[in-house]
């Protein structure tokens, strides 16, 4: 992608989702699912959650979220969890293993296979691509049937600027110490979703920096939908609802000042309406710490069966050097 520096128009509503760190192909994945995330981090834990479901309410919980770009990719299926249940993701409570397949266009792309007798499958297989075909991913097992879910790669923007400022402009008057000002050109006629987060280090082991609020900078749809179940939020997602095509302003506050900051690096993804919108019901459930396999209480799933519950969803990600 080609990157010009030119000055920003607008900016859009944003809203926080869950935690960010680099890693693996598992633990990005599960950094998207709400506190599965700290499972995940704490690879051989037994959770004990309580959620008021009864037998019959049981679901099969999907999670397959695709990098465009790689060649490797991880599912996490596992049946939703009843009052008083424990679940441990490094042991399936799965009779056998699920079946998780990717079509594009109709043509088997890839398989999954199970990883041991563990909820995570993976995947080998050519990238996704940047092309608008359909893709669909078919999930199925005899005690809960067969589901798919539908969905298309993001068309990606592209990042004109990333610097850190220090005495930063409010919108609303007054100035910030320090800020991460972000502008990205948006592309037109079709809906966008970003991802953004701010990270600080050497390009292989780089740490997440906190981004405490954010800044608007012009007036839009102000509606804000926090989701993790955190104190402190490392990453916004936003959409372009209220400027398709324009050039978008965005800026943030930074826990560390720009001089601790020594090698930082903006981490943005384009991502796919599905992944906005599960993390964006997710924040509106009030029940983060058991939703992802919780999972049939109000928060969005694009499966088309009833008894399977979860997310198929794409996004380009993208890394770039942020200017001091």
């Amino acid at each position: 992608m080609k990157h010009n520096l030119n000055p920003g128009k607008k900016a859009l509503h944003l809203w926080p989702p869950q935690k960010y760190r680099p890693g693996s192909p598992h633990l990005i994945l599960f950094l998207y699912l709400g506190t599965l995330f700290l499972a995940l981090i704490l690879s051989n834990c037994t959770v004990e959650l309580e959620a008021d479901l009864e037998p019959e309410d049981q679901v099969l919980a999907a999670y397959v979220w695709i990098n465009c770009g790689d060649s490797v990719s991880t599912a996490i299926v596992e049946p939703s969890i009843a009052f008083g249940e424990t679940f441990n993701l490094n042991q399936s409570r799965l009779n056998g293993p699920a079946g998780l397949q990717l079509f594009k266009a109709g043509v088997r792309w890839a398989e999954y296979r199970q990883n041991g007798q563990s909820s995570y499958y993976s995947s080998v297989h050519p990238p996704v691509g940047l092309g608008q075909e359909e893709w669909q991913l078919v999930v199925s097992h005899p005690d809960f049937g067969e589901a798919r879910a539908s969905g298309r790669p993001p068309s990606p923007g592209s990042v004109l600027s990333a610097s850190l400022k220090s005495d930063y402009p409010r919108p609303e008057g007054g100035r910030a110490g320090n800020a991460l000002e972000v502008k990205i050109q948006d592309p037109a006629g079709v809906r966008n979703f970003y991802e953004v987060a701010l990270l600080n280090g050497p390009a292989d082991s780089s740490q997440v920096v906190y981004l405490t609020s954010h800044f608007l900078m012009a007036v839009g749809d102000t509606a804000f939908f926090p989701s993790n179940s955190f104190t402190l939020i490392d990453r916004w997602l936003f959409s372009d609802e209220v400027g398709d095509g324009d050039e978008i302003t965005v800026a943030f506050s930074p826990i560390s000042s720009r001089e601790e900051l020594e090698q930082p690096w903006l981490n943005i993804r384009y991502v796919s309406e599905p992944y906005y919108q599960y993390l964006k019901s997710l924040s509106n459930s009030g029940e983060q710490i058991l939703e992802p396999l919780q999972g049939v209480q109000g928060s969005f799933s694009n499966f088309d069966h009833d008894r399977f519950f979860g997310v198929f969803a794409l996004y380009v990600e993208e890394r770039l050097p942020v200017s001091k």
